[in-house]
């Protein structure tokens, strides 16, 4: 059984991002349990966990601390991005990442952005930074920026 974990980000008393209309917290909590039910669906031996299944906060460290519990095989957290930018999706990994997580990084931008690219959706490229889900979590992690609420185009 491979263990997947989602962190749907932001969440409760954190919008996250806000746009036209739009909440980070509620868009990404809807893509987390879509990847969720299309995982567990469409692949035998895949159990895909939650840091939240519904419209509430989670500290940071409850989040990590949760997924190395449960020995998560990956972990994905869900997010959208705002300001600064003219649109797109983008993907962060950990500085200094484990060659599996590098190589997780490199398979779930390129599937991604496979699906997007037919939709116009701009590559913005696989970066790495220094973020508490990446660099706590103690399996292969990738954080999505998922279009920016705040570009008419893709809140859209």
């Amino acid at each position: 059984m491979k263990k997947v974990w989602i962190d749907a980000g932001h969440g409760g008393k954190d919008p996250g991002a806000t746009a036209n209309g739009l909440q980070e917290k509620d868009i990404v909590l809807a893509l987390s349990l879509a990847v969720k039910k299309r995982l567990e669906s469409e692949y035998d031996g895949v159990k895909v966990f939650l840091s939240r299944s519904t419209d509430v906060f989670v500290e940071l460290p409850d989040r990590t601390a949760a997924a190395n519990r449960e020995k998560a095989d990956i972990l994905v957290s869900i997010h959208c991005n705002a300001g600064g930018g003219s649109g797109g999706f983008e993907s962060y990994r950990y500085p200094h990442a484990s060659a599996a997580s590098t190589a997780f990084h490199n398979v779930l931008h390129s599937e991604i952005m496979s699906a997007l690219k037919p939709l116009g959706i701009t590559d913005r490229g696989q970066k790495t930074k220094n973020l508490h889900m990446l660099r706590e979590s103690a399996m292969p992690a990738v954080l999505t920026e998922n279009l920016f609420v705040d570009v008419a185009a893709d809140a859209a």
